[in-house]
């Protein structure tokens, strides 16, 4: 997949909805006028010691679109882009084995979509508006999800 020139990806780590109980951490993809634009690639964390110990340290990976708006030529679009992810997610798969956690997933992604550096949006971490290079994005996440499976045990 050939990388736009405008592509950029934010990096944001952030409490879920029911407050403290779990935790997301989200890549977002944004290239105006381009089929990468909103795509998202997140998971998500429990403090919970059974759902750590059942998940590991996130749980829930996914990746497809923010928006909650479609026409039909935006589906399509979409479709195919999430289509050739999807794809060459199975043959490094089949190549590597499966990514051992969501840092290594979501470089993987951010690797087929040509993506060199990544933005980190991490409240109350010191990486908070840096750039960092998508090789570091699975020590960023990782670090992030372990520090706040310890704010939570403490």
């Amino acid at each position: 997949m050939k990388k736009p020139a405008d592509l950029q990806v934010f990096l944001r780590a952030e409490n879920g909805a029911l407050g403290s109980e779990y935790f997301h951490v989200m890549a977002e993809l944004s290239c105006p006028y381009s089929e990468l634009d909103g795509l998202v690639a997140q998971c998500q964390a429990d403090h919970r010691p059974e759902h750590k110990e059942a998940f590991g340290t996130s749980y829930a990976w996914e990746v497809g679109y923010a928006s909650v708006w479609a026409d039909e030529e935006f589906c399509r679009a979409k479709t195919k882009v999430l289509g050739r992810i999807n794809r060459q997610m199975r043959r490094w798969d089949e190549k590597f084995g499966p990514p051992q956690d969501f840092g290594r997933y979501l470089q993987r992604i951010l690797e087929h979509v040509g993506a060199e550096t990544v933005l980190c949006q991490i409240k109350g971490e010191s990486l908070e508006g840096c750039n960092v290079a998508v090789r570091e994005v699975p020590h960023v996440v990782e670090r992030t999800l372990r520090k706040f499976h310890e704010k939570k045990a403490a």
